[in-house]
């Protein structure tokens, strides 16, 4: 497979979209991670994606980390310093 600068541009622009929704319902509301993730690949990624995919998407959500675990992850450093500092 050889695939075009635009199309990986593209996708890229996708993934981008992804991580914006993802981000913002992560911030603005209360729910599992795994409905957040749901919600932002359902309003970014699915409509670029046949049904075979979408239906093993929707089975990866159930796998999404808590949000302690995600919060962890991505700022164990810092959340650990501000705990030591409080």
């Amino acid at each position: 497979f050889t695939y075009s600068g635009s199309r990986t541009l593209l996708r890229m622009m996708w993934f981008m979209d992804f991580l914006a929704y993802l981000f913002t319902e992560i911030v603005d509301s209360t729910e599992k991670m795994s409905k957040c993730c749901k919600k932002a690949y359902d309003k970014s990624l699915a409509p670029h994606h046949p049904f075979v995919v979408k239906t093993a998407a929707q089975a990866a959500w159930l796998a999404a980390p808590g949000r302690d675990k995600f919060y962890n992850v991505c700022f164990g450093k810092i959340l650990e310093e501000k705990k030591i500092v409080s």
